[in-house]
């Protein structure tokens, strides 16, 4: 990307380069909008809203937060979709099974998920993700996707209230 260039001091400002400008900072958000309930299942499924365009040979900073809701025995995972050739290197904090503070480091080059025995698994817990995101030659969609890691007949649950991931485009 190259940015936008600025005028000189006493230059006037036209409104299509303070756009530029604005354009040139502003973060894609995705949200849910209501809550997304999975059970009795360890299939990854879309997180409703909380997907973002991607452009070609991009570089993204990502944080994000997931509100979750479930069980011990279920537990949670998540993971993404995106174009081929994407990377991404985050950390995810949050609580695992045990109750104990944890930060899993993550390379996500092909697999999504974090598998069994993810972060989470207790009531109204939370799990925030910070990191890069490497987009290749191919434009597309960053979509966020859970499942439990064990297959439950409770309800685990993505609030719709709370949950979202943003990108900021970084020069």
């Amino acid at each position: 990307m190259s940015w936008t260039t600025v005028p000189a001091a006493g230059a006037p400002l036209r409104g299509v380069v303070l756009s530029s400008l604005f354009s040139e900072v502003r973060a894609i958000r995705g949200m849910n909008s209501a809550d997304v309930t999975v059970n009795n299942s360890t299939t990854l499924v879309d997180a409703t809203g909380m997907a973002v365009a991607v452009a070609a040979n991009k570089t993204y900073h990502i944080v994000g937060r997931l509100e979750v809701n479930g069980n011990s025995t279920a537990d949670f995972k998540f993971g993404f979709t995106y174009p081929s050739g994407l990377t991404m290197r985050y950390s995810a904090l949050g609580f695992n099974t045990g109750g104990v503070y944890v930060s899993l480091d993550q390379i996500e080059t092909s697999t999504p998920g974090f598998g069994a025995g993810g972060i989470a698994g207790v009531t109204d817990d939370v799990v925030d993700i910070v990191g890069t995101v490497f987009v290749g030659s191919t434009a597309g969609t960053l979509q966020v996707q859970f499942a439990q890691s064990t297959a439950d007949a409770s309800n685990t649950v993505l609030r719709g209230t709370g949950s979202y991931i943003e990108i900021t485009e970084r020069n």
